[in-house]
Formats: C-alpha cells, sequence, structure tokens
C-alpha cells in the first residue's frame, strides 16, 4: 500500500536518485532535477512537492509551483515520477489528482504542463486524466526535441 505525504528535507537523496532513475531518457537528461532543485520546492511557499512511499520507500513524486498574476492562479505542474518497479499500479494517478486538488484549494483556474512529445508514454498519461493539448512546442528540450503544451481547466 501507498502513503501520500508532504515532501520533507530528508527526502530530497531519494527524490534525486528517483528523477535520475526515470528520467535517463535524451530529451529530459537536460531537465533532471537537482538536490538545489529539490530543495527550492521545499522552500518556496508557492511550490506543491507531494512523495509517494511503499514500505518506507520513497517510490514516486509530483512536483509543480503555483503562479499568480493580478487575473488568475495557475498550477503548473513541473515533474511527476513513478518508480520503474511501481509504474501502472495507480500511484501517478493519485499523484495528479492529489496535485489538482491542491492546485484547487490554492484557488488555481487551470494546471499546465510541457511533455516532451517523443515520450508517447507520457502524452496518453495526461490525456487519459482529461488533459488537453493547447500548443505545439518546437524544440522546447533542445534542437529538434519538440514539446506539447497541456492543461486542465478546474
Amino acid at each position: 500500500m501507498f502513503q501520500i505525504r508532504q515532501a520533507k528535507e530528508s527526502d530530497i537523496r531519494d527524490l534525486v536518485d528517483l528523477d535520475d532513475e526515470c528520467f535517463h531518457t535524451y530529451y529530459y537528461e537536460k531537465t533532471k532535477f537537482s538536490k538545489s532543485d529539490f530543495q527550492a520546492y521545499l522552500c518556496c511557499k508557492k511550490s506543491i512537492l507531494l512523495v509517494a512511499t511503499r514500505d518506507s520507500r520513497l517510490v514516486a513524486y509530483v512536483a509543480g509551483t503555483v503562479r499568480t498574476s493580478r487575473l488568475r492562479s495557475i498550477a503548473h505542474l513541473d515533474s511527476i515520477a513513478v518508480s520503474s518497479i511501481d509504474r501502472r499500479k495507480g500511484i501517478g494517478s493519485q499523484l495528479l489528482h492529489l496535485f489538482i486538488q491542491e492546485a484547487k484549494q490554492r484557488a488555481c483556474l487551470m494546471v499546465l504542463l510541457e511533455v516532451a512529445k517523443a515520450n508517447k508514454e507520457g502524452l496518453d498519461f495526461f490525456s487519459k486524466r482529461g488533459l488537453c493539448k493547447i500548443a505545439d512546442l518546437p524544440e522546447y528540450y533542445g534542437r529538434g526535441l519538440d514539446g506539447v503544451l497541456m492543461g486542465l481547466s478546474i
């Protein structure tokens, strides 16, 4: 059984290790999170950083930020990762759902994210959970590595 909670300082090493495991694909190599990136999420009140554990082992996370303008707040999902042995068990869906709920509690009107066009599994995951393609992002991940902007009104 999975437990989901707010991330804490003692999770950082495991978060970096999980990020390395999940984002070794060429199109995400430049966007992997570092120790200081995760520390910044922990320190910023506008951040959302949730982790999932199983048997006291960190197996997944979701990270994002709330961006507020005069007119509206938008939650930006920066990353979601599930360890390879724990995929297809519903934990990614649960984390995404809780991220959206947290965004609603913070008065956000929309969730936005980017996915590499080459990441068919990721595009399919988000599409099946109600996120829609908003725009193509040419060379978003570097030369010849296009992205897709996806969103969900909440």
